[in-house]
């Protein structure tokens, strides 16, 4: 899991930024798309963990933006990073789905730096349980999961990740 933080002094017109990977610093592939904020002045911060990371391998990554006529401009700077094994996980983590609000899927992911029984469920934004997602002994390490929410009706849902004492919930919106 490779965690990125960063922050933008000043936007204007973004509709979005890319974070594109590469293995070889050559072919680039696009991984994830982070909604910007338009026009502004005001400094805005950003963050992305990739969770989808073998250990031991050397990744690439660069930022592009798009903004709201769709051109794309490339970042020259690149990152790189080297993940290891499981024991690095350091934390229990649930992460912001992604995209939110989303019609009919979404994907989000969780980090369990200890092994146990994780639990994930979804909840309508009255209560009531609508989906249990995982529900299963896992040992330590990154997961992704992908929800399908078209048999559920528009509107906004809760999921909440248990595990070992620690809870964590998002909410996220259906749009269909």
């Amino acid at each position: 899991m490779c965690p990125s933080d960063r922050s933008a002094a000043s936007e204007k017109d973004n509709e979005h930024f890319t974070i594109e990977r590469s293995l070889v610093n050559a072919t680039w592939n696009e991984i994830a798309q982070i909604p910007g904020n338009g026009t502004t002045q005001t400094t805005k911060s950003y963050s992305y963990t990739d969770a989808h990371l073998v250990a031991g391998t050397t990744y690439y990554y660069r930022l592009g933006s798009v903004d709201i006529s769709g051109d794309r401009q490339v970042y020259e700077r690149i990152a790189s990073a080297t993940p290891y094994g499981p024991e690095m996980v350091a934390e229990y983590n649930l992460t912001q789905n992604y995209p939110n609000p989303f019609n009919p899927t979404t994907s989000f992911g969780y980090t369990l730096k200890e092994a146990g029984t994780v639990t994930i469920k979804v909840f309508s934004i009255t209560g009531r349980e609508e989906a249990t997602l995982v529900n299963e002994f896992q040992p330590v390490g990154v997961y992704s999961f992908t929800f399908d929410g078209s048999s559920l009706p528009s509107g906004i849902y809760v999921y909440r990740m248990n595990v070992n004492g620690f809870s964590a919930a998002h909410k996220m919106v259906l749009m269909k």
